[in-house]
């Protein structure tokens, strides 16, 4: 679970790997999960920071939000370095929009 958790946070980072600007509070708000060809899913997650720590909570269709990682115990949202989002993202979105 914790690694779905950082893969989740990490496609979030991804876009902005290639200018390294760092997550902040204007990240926050809801995404919605895109399957392998990038068509949007029912699943949509929601990102909040409060104080230094990242909380997910996420929701299937039109359903009620339910809390995923709330940042206690072992489930932690943390920025990943741009290698780390490398390895788990072949290619960055833009060269898939492009393809």
């Amino acid at each position: 679970m914790t690694k779905t958790l950082l893969i989740a946070l990490g496609l979030l980072v991804a876009p902005m790997a290639a200018t390294a600007a760092p997550l902040d509070s204007s990240d926050q708000g809801e995404y919605v999960l895109l399957d392998k060809d990038e068509n949007p899913t029912p699943m949509q997650m929601q990102f909040v920071l409060k104080g230094k720590q990242w909380i997910m909570n996420g929701r299937e269709g039109g359903g009620q939000w339910q809390p995923v990682c709330q940042g206690t115990g072992e489930c932690r949202l943390v920025a990943s370095s741009a290698g780390e989002v490398s390895r788990w993202k072949k290619k960055p979105a833009r060269q898939l929009a492009a393809a």
